[in-house]
């Protein structure tokens, strides 16, 4: 990445409050980290290095890159021009025959004046910059629309106007109805995330109820900066802007704002289970804005209920029964307008893929048009996506967003990806590849989690096909980003699309177990029990050695930074096993379990498995198993696999509270440690030899009840939080015994909470689609983990 897209995270850190002295060398090192891990890679850096370009100004980068080389860097005299001079022998060599409009070198000695004026002729209220230079024209910089820019050479504005046009199919009214008896007050609707989705069902419900349906505005300056002030939190930028929005119809006295959390959006498909989660910030939408604001104090209810949209009437109108109470419906009422605004909704997408159709069908041969990829929020408000596809279209590109694509949504290759937006996305760009006229830029907001994972993905479908990534956030300037799609649409001019372009399609690597050692992730001492339990079941396994600051270096160097923090611990842990001595690739193969969302977690071995094929190791497989496959590929689900694993995993919560009970009051330090190290292992042989744990576990707890301790009493902490970070030592920085070493006792929220958590989901999720199978299957499982959990817990209540 640019230098200048680190200042988003430096501004987060002083935030946070960072030292200044901190924040510099932080930035230096980061610098030629990043340079050293993204562009060089595994690349071999020579002993004569050339440093060139405005960077070298900074002697602390300088020095940094000399630290992590170890070898001397040489800066030329006019390091800060050499791009300039690039530039100026390529214009030379390529338009020799035209007159030059340069000015000339005295033009620092003419006089100027630079004043600043608001220009109001819209929401952005743009703050414009004039200079005046004796004997030429004005020049202005500083606004987005660039119309007070000075006349230029400009290709004509090319195509229709797809942002304009879905901005028009958004607002359009679909269903006509009769007018309600009376008129039921006014629902204040924020522009912001799904809104740009599901506007039309809603917009159709409302109004069909009696209710009048009033917007926020547009995005611009004062929404902006009442956004940020409203919400500090490091979020991405569209979270944000939807304080600004409800602050915004807050003024206009609105009687309810309708901002609910849309946790999933059924395509219609019935076997399409898993691929319509929304991102947790938009789920949590309504929490996290309901803890800001004082509706109570303004007169206006807020509903920011929870919903899982359904395209069966019944269903939907369980799923808005909080909606209803709230406003005071009948569920006959809720049902029609359920049903005007689901026909509402299709009436909208139907018209986006006409558009769309009539749109491909008019492209040339050669003809090259550039796809605005991206969610609706990114791409159609005018703030966040710096008016990008209009600017395109001004450069006399052609330009559509994929919502006007025939999307195959239900492709085999997309079924792991359990966001709609992913699904789309990657969809699209299966689409795009395949296309010969059409290229992608792809628009992401900074600290974009979902989109952490998705632009890996994205990238490799589509295999080798240029593309251009965006990335935006409240400090973004449009005047960066017109320079790099200038230079992409500028590349693209050598570029001639060559039939096919590589398909891709995932490997099959499926494995037989009695030819393979499983490598286990070491995220904490629980994975000993999963190891045990395959072991029992006839299956090699091992658990790999406790991540470190090696794995660290190596999971930093093979992800981008912006993943979640143990996707680089665990990738760098999987690197790190390849490249031990006695690593066999013929003999072995990874676990790393997975999930069905909305949490990145469920990704972490589609993403590692882009790592691993990257390094040349495209026969290692992963086995990634999950509530669906339920252990079932290669007949575990016949074994006790998973019920020993579980009992080892209670087991083991059980030896450390023991452990985090006793070891603060310790009369003879490291007694408790000792214990617990014995059981941990006494506890592998155990199942391995299949006996009962119920007996070890007694026994264990009678040890640490012998164990000579000091009065108790000292303040408890609490430990909770992300699964892996809470458990895995090394990455939260050894906190337990930190705490411990200033005075506190920890208590440790347990592995098993977890595990009953996705247990509990599961079976909700097919109470949900009325999966009978898999709710049988869900009960019985909860009845056996609560049995098995009590049932050992029991040896330990006494005293712990």
């Amino acid at each position: 990445r640019c230098t200048v897209f680190m200042e988003s995270d430096l501004v987060s850190h002083q935030r946070a409050g960072a030292e200044t002295d901190d924040l510099v060398a932080g930035l230096a090192y980061s610098i030629a980290s990043n340079y050293l891990t993204k562009v060089v890679g595994d690349r071999k850096v020579g002993d004569n290095i050339f440093f060139q370009g405005g960077v070298a100004w900074n002697k602390g980068v300088v020095a940094a890159f000399e630290g992590l080389t170890g070898k001397k860097i040489t800066v030329p005299p006019h390091h800060d021009i050499t791009g300039a001079i690039g530039a100026a022998i390529l214009a030379m060599e390529s338009d020799r025959g035209h007159k030059s409009r340069f000015k000339g070198f005295d033009l620092y000695k003419r006089e100027y004046k630079i004043s600043t004026f608001p220009c109001p002729d819209c929401s952005n209220l743009c703050e414009i910059r004039k200079v005046e230079v004796e004997n030429e024209e004005p020049l202005y910089y500083g606004s987005r629309c660039e119309k007070y820019d000075v006349s230029r050479q400009e290709k004509k504005t090319t195509g229709r106007d797809f942002q304009n046009l879905r901005q028009q199919f958004l607002y359009k009214r679909y269903i006509s109805f009769e007018k309600p008896l009376r008129y039921r007050g006014r629902v204040g609707m924020p522009r912001v995330l799904h809104f740009f989705e599901y506007y039309p069902y809603w917009k159709a419900f409302f109004e069909s109820l009696g209710f009048e349906v009033v917007n926020s505005d547009l995005s611009n300056h004062d929404i902006v900066e009442e956004a940020l002030e409203k919400f500090t939190a490091e979020t991405c930028f569209p979270i944000k802007m939807a304080f600004g929005h409800v602050a915004n119809l807050i003024k206009k006295k609105v009687d309810y704002i309708f901002l609910p959390g849309i946790i999933r959006f059924q395509s219609g498909d019935p076997d399409d289970e898993y691929g319509s989660y929304i991102c947790p910030y938009v789920q949590s939408i309504g929490n996290t804005i309901s803890a800001r604001f004082d509706f109570a104090a303004e007169g206006i209810q807020f509903i920011g209920t929870p919903i899982r949209l359904q395209r069966d009437i019944t269903k939907m109108v369980n799923q808005l029964e909080p909606i209803s109470n709230v406003m005071h419906l009948k569920e006959r009422e809720v049902r029609k307008a359920a049903d005007c605004g689901m026909k509402a909704y299709d009436l909208f997408q139907r018209r986006l893929q006409e558009a769309g159709k009539d749109f491909l069908e008019g492209l040339q041969p050669g003809e090259k048009c550039a796809v605005i990829v991206g969610r609706p929020y990114n791409s159609f408000d005018r703030r966040l996506s710096l008016e990008i596809p209009d600017k395109i279209r001004k450069m006399g590109i052609k330009t559509i967003h994929i919502d006007f694509l025939p999307l195959d949504l239900g492709s085999q290759d997309l079924s792991s990806m359990y966001w709609l937006y992913g699904r789309k996305i990657l969809a699209a760009a299966n689409f795009i590849r395949k296309h010969p006229n059409l290229y992608a830029i792809y628009l992401t907001s900074f600290g974009c989690g979902p989109d952490s994972f998705i632009t890996h993905f994205f990238r490799r479908h589509m295999s080798g096909k240029p593309y251009l990534q965006l990335e935006m956030d409240e400090h973004s300037a449009d005047a960066g980003m017109i320079t790099r799609v200038e230079a992409f649409l500028d590349s693209l001019r050598f570029y001639e699309y060559k039939l096919p372009i590589t398909e891709f399609t995932p490997a099959d690597r499926s494995f037989s177990p009695a030819e393979r050692t499983i490598f286990i992730p070491n995220m904490c001492d629980h994975a000993y029990a999963i190891r045990a339990a395959f072991v029992r079941c006839g299956i090699k396994a091992e658990v790999m050695e406790e991540p470190n600051e090696e794995s660290l270096r190596l999971g930093k160097k093979f992800t981008s930074g912006k993943e979640c923090f143990p996707c680089a611990v665990t990738t760098g842990d999987m690197i790190r096993k390849l490249y031990s001595k006695d690593f066999d690739p013929a003999r072995a193969v990874f676990f790393m379990p997975g999930a069905d969302g909305p949490c990145r977690f469920g990704l972490y071995s589609q993403y590692h498995r882009i790592v691993l094929d990257e390094l040349g190791y495209k026969n290692v497989p992963i086995y990634s198993p999950n509530s669906r496959s339920a252990y079932s590929d290669f007949g575990l689900e016949k074994t006790p696999f998973r019920r020993l694993g579980w009992r080892g995993m209670v087991f083991i919560d059980c030896l450390i509270k023991a452990l985090l009970t006793t070891r603060p009051y310790e009369v003879e330090k490291g007694t408790s440690e000792n214990t617990y190290n014995h059981y941990l292992k006494t506890l592998q042989d155990c199942i391995i030899a299949g006996n009962d744990i119920n007996l070890l576990a007694e026994e264990a707890a009678a040890k640490f009840a012998q164990i000579k301790c000091h009065p108790r009493g000292k303040p408890v902490i609490g430990l909770v939080g992300e699964i892996y970070l809470r458990n895995n030592r090394f990455s939260n920085n050894h906190l337990i015994e930190k705490l411990e070493a200033l005075g506190m006792e920890v208590r440790l929220a347990t592995f098993g909470e977890w595990v009953n958590y996705t247990s509990f989901t599961f079976k909700l999720d097919s109470l949900y689609r009325k999966r009978w199978k898999n709710i049988v299957k869900a009960t019985l499982q909860g009845y056996y983990q609560h049995r098995d959990e009590k049932e050992i817990e029991r040896h330990f209540q006494k005293n712990f």
